[in-house]
């Protein structure tokens, strides 16, 4: 029911508030404006961001001369991609997550970039506040507020006291997160966050296994050589074999072995970031004077399947409140 009720929502988005924006659409309809698109590796964050862009960028007629550049996570290639598309008339650049828009911005300082899909922009450089950039940069983050994300967390494990954050070491998605967790905590003892750093996304079982005795539960952050079909593989392996659970904000483990991940709706967010497009295009917005958006909501996905493998019973305030339930799907 949750999961229709934000379709209805992004429908009701794109059909009727998206274009009644635009103060003249037929002037947007008459002009064709070149958009590139910069993808700096196929997360499934960002790739719903992607069809949330297309998708809103279409209703206002601004998405027929659109290029997506896939990088394939090689940053020479990536800023030779840009260089080529500005040269050959790009009016605007899109960055899809948190290294695409640091090589965006460090690219060009002339053409205006919209970056999307970036947990924390303050924190990783890209803009020095939330107020805005005062360059050529704007955009939207999805972020998360984390006292939300450890309230979620504990509602399912009431005696979580030390919680171990996997991480690779120079991940700035990842290190965002945790640092936003750690100013959610404060000073406070109820929570500790144990930080385990993982060199080899390929011996992460190795590495949680050696810290598994001084962790109540595992927590996931958005990590992209971690979350991939092997190392998350392991990851649930381990920790079930010890029943500990598995709590994430990434979406890629919902359904996967995690017990809770809190995300925001990254497709919803891609479709808002069309709409800074067009401020920018078309009402002649500054990007360095827009304030970088934010979600004012999230998504929480519960997984019942994860939870009888460690046998831990949930509450049921935490199943009501979940926008999608695994594992309640009736046994053949």
């Amino acid at each position: 029911m949750a999961l229709a009720k934000s379709k209805i929502l992004m429908f009701l988005v794109v059909v009727f508030i998206l274009p009644s924006a635009v103060p003249d659409s037929g002037a947007v309809s008459r002009e064709r404006w070149k958009i590139a698109v910069l993808l700096w590796h196929e997360s499934p964050n960002d790739l719903a961001a992607l069809r949330g862009l297309k998708r809103g960028l279409a209703a206002m007629n601004m998405a027929q001369d659109l290029v997506v550049l896939n990088a394939h996570a090689d940053e020479p290639k990536a800023k030779d991609l840009l260089r080529r598309s500005i040269g050959e008339g790009a009016q605007l650049i899109v960055a899809l997550g948190t290294r695409s828009a640091k090589i965006a911005a460090a690219t060009t300082t002339t053409t205006p970039i919209v970056f999307t899909a970036v947990t924390n922009p303050v924190l990783s450089g890209i803009t020095p506040s939330w107020s805005g950039s005062g360059t050529n940069v704007a955009g939207n983050s999805n972020w998360l507020d984390r006292r939300e994300m450890i309230s979620s967390f504990k509602l399912a494990l009431p005696t979580l006291k030390k919680l171990g954050v996997l991480r690779s070491p120079d991940n700035s998605v990842s290190r965002a997160e945790i640092a936003e967790a750690r100013a959610a905590l404060g000073s406070s003892p109820e929570l500790e966050l144990i930080e385990i750093e993982v060199k080899e996304p390929a011996k992460v079982g190795e590495v949680l296994e050696k810290n598994l005795e001084r962790l109540d539960a595992v927590w996931v952050p958005i990590d992209f050589p971690l979350y991939q079909e092997k190392p998350l593989a392991q990851i649930v392996k381990v920790a079930r074999a010890r029943r500990i659970p598995i709590f994430s904000s990434t979406v890629r483990c919902a359904g996967a072995g995690a017990l809770v991940v809190l995300t925001v709706d990254f497709e919803l967010l891609g479709l808002k970031a069309s709409a800074l497009i067009r401020d920018i295009l078309v009402r002649g917005k500054v990007p360095g004077k827009m304030k970088v958006g934010r979600m004012k909501s999230s998504r929480l996905f519960v997984d019942l399947e994860a939870a009888r493998h460690i046998n831990l019973k949930l509450p049921f305030e935490l199943i009501l409140g979940a926008h999608r339930l695994f594992g309640a799907e009736p046994k053949k």
